[in-house]
């Protein structure tokens, strides 16, 4: 479905672009994102809808000018506080800037790198441990022989502050994971807008997949591909939002990982969400997960995973819904 088919975005987009040039304009002052760091705070102390009267909001925002600093209380008053029962408190546009800010969107990558750090995954060539590292918004998983495995793009300064490395990539995973549940859902993450989840899709030319410095591993994994049999039957999604720039290529198992029903049968068993989805899309002599492409024009497959001595067995519609359900 196409943006124009579904009205995606619709609306008069001079205007919108407009309004967040005039929001941008609000916000290029550092006394006014002051305010709104105060303001956020009060929330947070307090909880929504508390605020601060005029004289205690000042002294907290560091302004000795009382004309100067309602001057520019004003030009925030424009959408992104409120002036209600004699206090000033912050709304939704304003602690979306906010959590921004927080989150190191704004303020650059400066001293937010890491070392190398190994996992307790495996490469897929050659058994070595997958190491990750942190660098310029994107956390690399890598293989010390072959070059890249996977990176998780998008992830801010601010999510690596005052966490371990090993927490950070545990915290992109689970994002990640959260960002299929909610698309399975039509929600996207990120703009709350629809979304659409499209398969099959080829998956990436294996140039793509191995880091291009390690010509000599293509036919490595071209071979272990055929043995292992997965990447021949790999039924790839294409995930996105039908608004904004949100969007993932996965595997269809792991969009499936995140239904209740598979969710729920690990859950028995002891394994937590990070573990679940790791078991579903494990590859190779350990995988425990095969997926069946019936047809294409609808999609429509089968996601089979076993567990214990039972196989899960789920039927997955063309809108990756999964349809119904059985233990065999």
């Amino acid at each position: 479905m196409t943006r124009e088919e579904s009205g995606a975005g619709g609306g008069n987009t001079e205007t919108s672009v407009a309004s967040v040039e005039d929001a941008f304009s609000v916000l290029g002052d550092e006394t006014r994102l002051r305010i709104l760091l105060e303001l956020a705070e009060v929330v947070r102390e307090r909880g929504h809808g508390e605020g601060l009267p005029f004289a205690e909001l000042r002294r907290r925002a560091g302004v000795d000018d009382s004309g100067r600093f309602n001057y520019h209380l004003s030009k925030l008053e424009d959408g992104f506080i409120e002036h209600t029962e004699g206090e000033y408190v912050a709304r939704f546009p304003a602690l979306s800037v906010v959590s921004a800010v927080y989150a190191g969107i704004y303020g650059g990558v400066d001293g937010a790198t890491s070392q190398r750090m190994e996992t307790d995954r495996e490469c897929q060539l050659c058994d070595r441990p997958i190491q990750v590292r942190y660098e310029g918004h994107t956390l690399w998983m890598e293989c010390e022989k072959h070059g890249m495995s996977d990176r998780y793009e998008v992830v801010p300064p601010g999510a690596y502050r005052n966490r371990s490395l090993r927490e950070l990539e545990q915290v992109v995973f689970t994002r990640v994971l959260v960002n299929l549940f909610l698309a399975r859902r039509g929600i996207c993450l990120q703009c709350w807008g629809p979304t659409s989840i499209d398969y099959p899709v080829e998956r990436p030319p294996i140039e793509e997949i191995v880091d291009e410095q390690f010509d000599d591993s293509v036919e490595e994994f071209d071979e272990l591909a055929e043995e292992f049999g997965e990447f021949d039957e790999f039924i790839g999604t294409d995930v996105h939002c039908e608004r904004c720039w949100n969007q993932l290529r996965s595997p269809l198992r792991s969009v499936v990982a995140t239904h209740p029903v598979v969710l729920g049968a690990h859950r028995e068993r002891g394994y937590g969400l990070l573990e679940t989805v790791r078991n579903v899309t494990r590859i190779g002599e350990e995988s425990v997960c095969e997926t069946e492409l019936h047809g294409t024009d609808p999609a429509s497959a089968t996601v089979r995973i076993d567990l214990d001595d039972e196989t899960l067995e789920l039927d997955v519609d063309e809108e990756c819904s999964v349809v119904d359900y059985r233990w065999e």
